[in-house]
């Protein structure tokens, strides 16, 4: 399942090596660093690379749905460019073909199924997001609770399971002393700045540019200090709410427990 994987907190990029992705069908050039996968069913999140003038000049479409955010290039899709920081979403079976790239690019990648290509299938445009980010206004954070001088602009956002997508920004010198869980999966990839966090790990950590994890519900963090602000992208399995209790005194994590245990 996309949401079951193991705990991540946290790695850098440039700990992973790029792999090279076998897409047959494609053309070859196409590498892949993989993040966090679930080896189940190879849903994953990663990084893409593709080269300066590679390009794939036929319709297809992926087996699964796609989310892609631009770190550095360019990537042409059906005759739309994205370049820094653009957002695209596609669902599966959605018109994906006609790819080239004239610089080369490095972007975010998450696949919610294993990735494979249908070659010479038109597709659809129905359910297609493509955002501009930078030119995106910042909007209040969704979450209630935390200290003031955090933003958001929203990229998706799924009603029926409260699945959202989108990038945060925290002012320089912005801290939290309290820590907080959430009941949902929270994956986020640092794109720049700094974060300094705590976790029931034991470790206090510091995150960097280029910096990911993917944490479980459950999971204290915090507290939390950035030094020179920070945006991340962020996806969460659903409606991110920020729990400062105890987690012996929330609810719903007591439920889980009770469902959870083998005398159930």
């Amino acid at each position: 399942m996309v949401w079951e994987r193991k705990h991540i907190e946290f790695i850098y990029f440039d700990e992973i090596d790029y792999k090279p992705l076998e897409a047959k069908g494609l053309p070859p050039g196409l590498e892949l660093k993989i993040l966090s996968i679930d080896e189940s069913d190879g849903a994953l999140s990663g990084l893409l690379r593709i080269p300066p003038g590679w390009q794939a000049d036929l319709d297809f479409t992926f087996t699964t749905p796609e989310h892609l955010f631009i770190l550095q290039g360019d990537l042409t899709i059906n005759g739309k460019t994205l370049t820094e920081q653009f957002y695209s979403y596609h669902p599966k079976g959605a018109s994906h073909g006609n790819m080239y790239s004239q610089n080369g690019c490095e972007a975010i990648v998450m696949w919610d199924a294993k990735f494979s290509v249908n070659i010479n299938e038109k597709g659809s445009d129905e359910g297609i997001i493509v955002k501009d980010t930078i030119n995106m206004n910042w909007e209040p954070t969704i979450a209630e609770g935390p200290q003031a001088g955090i933003m958001v602009k929203m990229l998706r956002f799924v009603p029926d399971t409260g699945e959202m997508t989108f990038l945060v920004g925290i002012l320089p010198n912005w801290k939290e002393t309290r820590q907080r869980h959430h009941a949902c999966v929270e994956e986020s990839f640092k794109i720049f700045g700094d974060m300094n966090l705590n976790t029931n790990l034991g470790d206090k950590l510091l995150m960097g540019e280029r910096s990911y994890f993917y944490r479980p519900p459950w999971i204290k963090h915090g507290p939390l200090y950035t030094r020179k602000g920070t945006m991340s992208l962020v996806r969460t399995s659903s409606w991110l709410e920020n729990r400062y209790m105890p987690l012996e005194e929330d609810e719903e994590y007591l439920k889980f427990l009770k469902e959870k245990s083998p005398n159930n």
